[in-house]
């Protein structure tokens, strides 16, 4: 989990699994990740593709960190 949480929704803080936006009903994995494809898909100019873009290296850095330290707290049990 990450203490932040996902941009418009501080309350999903788990990074792989979190609720859809639009059907709360819905589950969705790496949520924030997805999120910010749409983004970029999205963007009309160069800049907002380009801040997209930084912020979809930020999610899948954050997703990376938290399997690589959950690898890492299980290891010895592996």
């Amino acid at each position: 989990m990450f203490v932040k949480g996902m941009k418009g929704g501080p309350a999903k803080r788990h990074v792989l699994f979190s609720l859809c936006g639009e059907d709360t009903y819905a589950g969705v994995v790496m949520a924030a990740v997805y999120n910010e494809i749409t983004n970029v898909e999205n963007a009309q100019t160069g800049e907002e593709k380009a801040k997209a873009g930084r912020n979809l290296a930020i999610e899948i850095s954050i997703v990376q960190y938290s399997v690589q330290c959950a690898v890492n707290t299980l290891n010895t049990s592996i």
